[in-house]
């Protein structure tokens, strides 16, 4: 991030050392007790300094009080750092009579672009009391808007340089540390030059973090290191570094639509996005759910952050333009790895990661400004229960979708669709602030047309018929494709205005048809589809039926799409624009 990089001096891209990710005998993840009993040994250490260092006002200042984990890895340790940091901030309310005021907990879990943040997510405990996000980036560098950290955490990570100094990899340099992997043993040069690393970098680290922090917020450090007075080549960590040099030694003798909706965008937020929004708070939180892996998210945020951004300059705010904060949202299971190590090298905002269901709750009260979701909300919470028991007159046998199935399983669709819009608009009204902006691109039918005749529905039968033809074969289990649906519903702008209307809590700013994507003309309409189809089903189908028919049913499909290509011409699909806002 440019900017950022700017305020902290000569900063430049720390290279990045992760630990080892996953849960093998050989991860970070079953190999840190260590850290662990460092964990465990500072709980009563951080709550004796947030009783008597943590003021008051800090607690009462904001709803929100939001913690950082920085060099987080992959826990579990630093879930327990958290939770007692959380303890030790509501018992330091408890003792001040501020029972009712505790606030809500967001906590931003960081470590480099290269960790393995799909652990982590998928770790996360279960019954936590918190908002969580993850943060990819080095530490030496700006990761927070101004102002925006109640209070930072950091355990057995500033051991880690941003860099190996560059002096010691140098043959013609005096401090070259050949024969060896460390400064420990080695000459004075070679130490020097660490030590002069150690100190840029702490006060790279320093910087950022001063800018960062709230005013009268805590910084809590657990940092392995040495007694006073201790030479380097006597501590236990560096003759650790010694043998494992010596054994290396030993060895050496591996985008459409977003263009589409970028003007309709930019008209929405300049006319409907108020004025006092831009300048209540320094802080501008664009939240995008249903992000997947990128590249349409990064495009999509830069076209809010434009949009944003000209607001700003055509009601002469140039001064005020706030800091923009990014939080790209998606399921647990996505791989939020390949996203994080997608972010735009040259992007304008802090881009943080918040795992989990977007019908759920996903961030604090009142704390984002504007909500983008594209080609999302078609994908419900759930298969409607119903439609996979036998004993129920809508059960689906035999098919894997509503389309072109009985009214009995299209009324579960329609009630399950309905369910969810009402859980979405409701912790999206919690989240949103008031006079904030929801946009979002619906892939959808046009009004009054059946169900049967949407386009979307109509390619879901070609797949269902792909999945029985594999049952004749004798390569699928039918009670496998009997148990299988596809938790998708294809919905109308007039059953979207309907259920905001029951709502209550957004106003209708605007709803409008995108243009229709047209191939270019050397491109089979078929094997585009069948692309699409491909990476949209591939991750539903291989969690059912497993990975062994993933080439055949979709080689099978994309031969029967271009049987029946008369779907593009008796298929109905529209793409539509969603500007809510929320009401005050």
């Amino acid at each position: 991030m440019a900017a950022a990089e700017e305020e902290t001096g000569n900063f430049s891209e720390p290279e990045a050392h992760p630990m080892s990710g996953g849960d093998g005998p050989n991860s970070y993840a079953n190999n840190s007790t260590l850290q662990k009993g460092a964990v465990d040994s500072a709980k009563e250490l951080i709550s004796k300094a947030v009783a008597e260092k943590l003021d008051t006002d800090v607690l009462l200042s904001s709803n929100t009080f939001r913690v950082a984990d920085l060099g987080c890895s992959v826990g579990p340790n630093t879930f327990l750092s958290v939770e007692n940091i959380l303890e030790a901030v509501e018992l330091k309310y408890q003792s001040q009579g501020l029972n009712s005021q505790i606030p809500e907990f967001q906590v931003f879990f960081n470590d480099h672009t290269l960790n393995d943040f799909n652990k982590l997510f998928n770790s996360l405990p279960q019954n936590r009391r918190y908002y969580a996000a993850g943060v990819p980036g080095s530490f030496y560098g700006r990761l927070f808007p101004n102002g925006s950290i109640n209070f930072f955490h950091s355990s057995y990570a500033l051991q880690w340089l941003s860099r190996v100094p560059k002096e010691v990899v140098d043959k013609n340099s005096p401090a070259w540390n050949k024969g060896r992997i460390h400064y420990s043993d080695s000459t004075d040069e070679v130490l020097k030059a660490y030590e002069a690393q150690h100190a840029e970098d702490m006060e790279c680290f320093l910087n950022a973090r001063a800018q960062e922090i709230a005013e009268g917020g805590l910084m809590v450090l657990i940092i392995p290191g040495n007694p006073n007075t201790l030479l380097h080549s006597n501590s236990m960590g560096h003759v650790t570094f010694q043998l494992i040099g010596s054994c290396l030694m030993d060895m050496a003798r591996k985008r459409g639509v977003v263009d589409a909706t970028k003007e309709l965008l930019s008209k929405a937020i300049a006319e409907n996005l108020d004025i006092e929004i831009l300048s209540s708070s320094k802080t501008f939180t664009i939240a995008d759910l249903g992000c997947s892996v990128g590249p349409n998210t990064f495009y999509s945020v830069q076209n809010i952050l434009e949009a944003v951004e000209h607001k700003c300059q055509t009601q002469g705010l140039n001064a005020q333009i706030p800091e923009f904060q990014v939080v790209f949202n998606d399921n647990t299971p996505n791989d939020f790895n390949t996203l994080f190590k997608s972010l735009p090298q040259n992007r304008r905002y802090y881009a943080a990661g918040v795992p989990g269901s977007f019908y759920g709750r996903l961030f604090p009260n009142a704390s984002v400004q504007v909500v983008h979701s594209s080609y999302a909300n078609h994908w419900l919470s759930r298969v409607p229960k119903e439609v996979a028991d036998r004993n129920s007159p809508a059960w689906n046998k035999g098919r894997i979708h509503y389309s072109n199935s009985t009214d009995e399983v299209l009324k579960a669709y329609e009630a399950q669709y309905a369910l969810d819009m009402e859980c979405f608009l409701n912790v999206r009204a919690q989240e949103i602030v008031y006079g904030g902006l929801m946009v979002l691109i619906i892939v959808g039918r046009p009004d009054g047309t059946p169900h049967s005749l949407s386009q979307a529905n109509m390619t879901f039968q070609i797949l269902g018929s792909c999945l029985v033809d594999l049952v004749r074969k004798g390569i699928v289990d039918e009670e496998k494709v009997d148990s299988f649906n596809l938790p998708m519903y294809c919905m109308s702008p007039g059953e979207v205005e309907a259920v905001v209307g029951r709502n209550g809590c957004f106003s209708m700013e605007r709803i409008e048809n995108l243009p229709a994507f047209v191939p270019p003309d050397n491109v089979s309409k078929a094997k585009l589809l069948a692309t699409h189809m491909r990476a949209a089903m591939e991750g539903v189908i291989k969690q059912h039926f497993g990975e062994e028919i993933l080439d055949e049913v979709f080689d099978l499909y994309r031969k029967k799409i271009e049987e029946q290509s008369s779907i593009f011409d008796a298929g109905k699909s529209i793409s539509f624009l969603v500007v809510l806002k929320r009401k005050a």
